[in-house]
Order: structure tokens, then C-alpha cells, then sequence
């Protein structure tokens, strides 16, 4: 199936409406067609034969241009974690085998290579916009993925994911042309990508945020309609005073935001606020939302994953798994050379998450199967106890992990965020969730978050397990 190259379909549409918005400067859909057009004529005449096209995804004009430039040259775009060191970056530049990759900054790295210097106002007689479409499972990106094991994997994506995922989403969130969406998700990650695509294709603009200013103070100076959080975005967006900021997050058209991921008591605050929340349950192999709860819910749907978006197909296995497939089923994992993509015998992709359907057909996500353990010859699922802890005022996060226990066999840890740690909390909080859990889900110890646990959207469940394994030693 053949579907329309989104920057000459939007540049041929909104011509001249603001397709990218900075700080410094505003970039119209034909200018992005052109500029993504320039790029991949500078690079198709520096290195004619590499299949993928490198870049660190730093927050801008010239990231978004590459990407499209990427797929305008029928090459796998890999946006690369630019947070990353040196060392784990060149883990990934030799697994994919690299020649080069393009930075803003030098790196010591020997593929190194700086990001053409074109100006992104390229004169429109240079442009031949070209192609028109693009074949729907053309392999257009590759994003690095740590999952729920710490372990990364190579998720390739093909233009049909993105572009249907991206039609499903404005089934349920409406995005018109004029509309703003603000950037606050990195590009090297499947959410990021998707908000270009659901921009690009309503004729909208996407923000790019100000590194020097904090998400608050991009919010009151652009004033996004729609925006994009993950649970620690919403918790600081929270204890903000500022009243400019709350009425531009309670006008706008949609926050989308994680489900499960996010804390219940940060839920009923935003609630509060009537911030237009919506929840969602996605994945990268599903290139970004699978279910979703509608516009303006009620505070009982939010504590649900929604329903299923269009395009998407979704299942829960006699055991609870969660099983899922349709046009956004990603292309497969890039492994040793080649793609392996791993099915059911009839198709469907094993999430290796645990739910179940509520009353009005919505998706309750109880947890992950692979983060299930066994205490006393009890199930438990560390995602329960979290979504008790956090229940309370001054949670802000929590994460359970099991430690081993001579008797039990393994019974749960459990670290929370806070604003200011006291040693009365563990006893309080161990007497809270009495009223909630039965004594075998009671964390045998409640600490506070590391002040050296790694930073990122994601949980460190790897580290924060070997962090409870020494601290558990250490007490010994």
C-alpha cells in the first residue's frame, strides 16, 4: 500500500503555516519540505550506500529535518539517546555496525560527523518535492528500546506503523490545523516520533522546548493545545503556583500522559485542576498508543487504560497476558544482522503485561508478567503495591522490587520518592497500606529513592534490584 510522503502532502496542504516552533525560529510545512529535501541531497552526495542514517536526537529544527530526510532517502532513520556517554553510544554504533553518525557537537568518537551546515530557509527553486508516497512497510526508523529488563533492544518501525498510529490517535484526540504540540518527549523514543506524525498530518506545529527554561516556563511562553507527560513531567507541572500555567494546561485540548505509570494521587490532583488528561497504554512494538481513555472522562475512567484506538487489535490470554497486533505491530527487533519479529503461531504479540477488561470494555493493566514473583507461595505483582504507596500525599513515585528472604523465599522492597524524607514515614507508610494490602504484600522495608539511581523516562528496575540487594546486605 502506497501512503503520502506526510512533508510534501503537508507542504502541498499548509504551505505556509508554522510547521516547527522555537524560541529562535518558526518553520513553515514547505520549508521543512524543502530543508528535509537539501539535507538528504547533502548526505546522498557525502555517503551514496549506507541503508541507515545516524543521528544524535537533540531537541531541533535540524533532528526533525534529518528524520524526514531519512525517509525521503529510503534509509532506516536511528535517532540516537544524545544524553547518552560516549561508551554506551558507541555500544550502539557497533551493533549496528556504523560507519558515521551526525552530532551537533564533536564527539570522540571516529563516526562522528557534524550535521551539514545548510540553512533550513532553503530557496524553494531547489526543491523538486519528492517522493510523493512511500510504500507503507518501508522500514523508516530504528529506536533502542531498554524495555522492562534493562536489556536494550533494536525496535524497527515501518512508515505504516507511524502513519496509522498516528490516525488511530486523531480518532480520539482531535488535532486541527493551528494546533500546537509541544515536543517534551525525546525523538529517540518512539513517543517523541509520534508526535511529528500527528502533527504533520493535521497541519499542525510542533514546539521545540527551550533547554534553558523549565517545561513550566515553556508552557506559559508557547502555550501548546496539546502536549505529551510522563508521570515526573506531571508531578512538577503540579506543584507549580503558577496560574498562567495551570489555565493554559486546563485550556488545552489533550495531555496524554501513561496510565499505569502514573501515580494515583498525581491522577486525582490533575483531576482537581480539570486538566484534559488523557490516559494511555502503548508500547514501542506498538509504535505508541494502544488503548486510550477519551477526552474529558470522568476520574473513573482514568483509573483505567481506555479502550482500544483503531487500527489496533487487542487480547488477554486465559492467563491475563496481554496480547496485541494489527497496522501499527511493529516490523521486529534488529538483531544479529537481521529482523526477528517474535508471534504467536496466529499472529499476535505477547506484551508480557497482565490485565484484564473492566465492566465498560476498558483495559485495567495490572502489571508486568515478567516482574511477577513469588513470596510464601503468593503472587505478587510489585505494580499493585506501587499504586498503594503512591495513593498516598507524599508519594511521588514508588517501585517495589523483590530481595531474597530465607523463609519467604522473596518478599518485596520498596523505594519511594518524596519530597523530604523522615525515618517516621516508613513505619506510617507500612501502617497505611495495612488498610489496603494483606500482610504478605507488605514491603519488608520502604526507603528513600537513591540519590544516585540513574535519570531517564523509564524506571531503573535493574539497578534499583542490585541497589536493594546491597542495602539489604549492608543491614545484614
Amino acid at each position: 500500500m502506497k501512503l503520502p510522503f506526510l512533508p510534501v502532502w503537508a507542504a502541498q496542504r499548509f504551505s505556509n503555516d508554522p510547521a516547527i516552533v522555537s524560541r529562535g525560529q518558526t518553520l513553515t510545512f514547505a520549508e521543512l519540505a524543502r530543508y528535509a529535501d537539501e539535507l538528504a541531497r547533502v548526505i546522498n552526495e557525502t555517503d551514496p550506500t549506507d541503508e541507515r542514517l545516524l543521528f544524535e536526537a537533540i531537541p531541533s529544527i535540524q533532528t526533525i529535518a534529518l528524520f524526514w530526510a531519512a525517509i525521503r532517502l529510503r534509509r532506516v532513520a536511528v535517532p540516537l539517546n544524545y544524553r547518552l556517554p560516549d561508551a554506551a553510544l558507541n555500544d550502539q554504533l557497533n551493533l549496528l555496525k556504523a560507519r558515521a553518525f551526525f552530532g551537533t557537537k564533536e564527539r570522540i568518537l571516529p563516526q562522528w560527523r557534524p550535521v551539514p551546515d545548510l540553512s533550513p530557509t532553503v530557496p524553494e527553486k531547489s526543491m523538486k518535492f519528492t517522493p510523493d508516497f512511500i510504500d507503507d512497510q518501508q522500514a523508516v526508523n530504528l529506536i533502542f528500546t531498554s524495555g522492562s529488563t534493562g536489556q536494550p533492544r533494536a525496535v524497527v518501525h515501518a512508515y505504516g506503523n507511524h502513519y496509522f498510529s498516528a490516525k488511530g490517535s486523531a480518532q480520539n484526540i482531535p488535532v486541527q490545523r493551528g494546533d500546537r504540540w509541544l515536543l517534551s518527549l525525546p525523538m529517540y523514543h518512539v513517543s517523541g516520533i509520534a508526535i511529528l506524525f500527528r502533527t504533520m498530518m493535521a497541519g499542525a506545529a510542533v514546539i521545540l522546548p527551550d533547554d534553558s527554561s523549565t517545561l513550566a516556563q515553556n508552557i506559559e511562553r508557547f502555550k501548546p493545545t496539546h502536549l505529551s507527560l510522563v508521570a515526573s513531567q506531571l508531578h512538577d507541572l503540579l506543584q507549580e503556583k503558577n496560574q498562567r500555567v495551570d489555565a493554559i494546561l486546563r485550556d488545552a485540548r489533550a495531555i496524554l500522559t501513561g496510565g499505569s505509570a502514573i501515580p494515583q494521587n498525581l491522577l486525582r490532583q490533575a483531576y482537581e485542576r480539570h486538566w484534559p488528561l488523557v490516559l494511555s497504554y502503548g508500547s514501542s512494538e506498538m509504535s505508541s498508543q494502544i488503548t486510550a481513555t477519551a477526552p474529558n472522562a470522568d476520574f473513573d475512567e482514568w483509573l483505567t487504560s481506555g479502550r482500544i484506538l483503531l487500527h489496533r487489535e487487542v487480547r488477554i490470554t486465559a492467563g491475563g497476558e496481554i496480547q496485541v497486533r494489527g497496522k501499527t505491530l511493529f516490523l521486529g527487533y534488529w538483531q544479529g544482522n537481521k529482523l526477528t519479529r517474535p508471534l504467536t503461531d496466529d499472529g499476535w504479540f505477547a506484551t508480557g503485561d497482565v490485565g484484564h477488561w473492566d465492566a465498560k470494555k476498558r483495559l485495567v493493566v495490572l502489571g508486568r508478567k515478567d516482574r511477577m514473583f513469588i513470596s510464601g507461595g503468593e503472587n505478587i505483582f510489585p505494580e499493585e503495591i506501587e499504586r498503594a504507596l503512591e495513593r498516598m500525599p507524599q508519594v511521588i513515585k514508588a517501585t517495589v522490587v523483590p530481595v531474597p528472604d530465607t523463609r519467604f523465599g522473596q518478599r518485596p522492597l520498596a523505594f519511594v520518592q518524596v519530597t523530604s524524607w523522615q525515618v517516621k514515614m516508613e513505619p506510617q507508610f507500612k501502617d497505611e497500606l495495612r488498610k489496603f494490602l494483606p500482610g504478605y504484600k507488605i514491603p519488608v522495608r520502604i526507603l528513600p529513592w537513591p540519590s544516585d539511581a540513574p535519570q531517564g523516562i523509564k524506571v531503573p528496575l535493574v539497578w534499583l534490584k542490585e541497589k536493594a540487594l546491597e542495602l539489604m546486605k549492608e543491614e545484614d
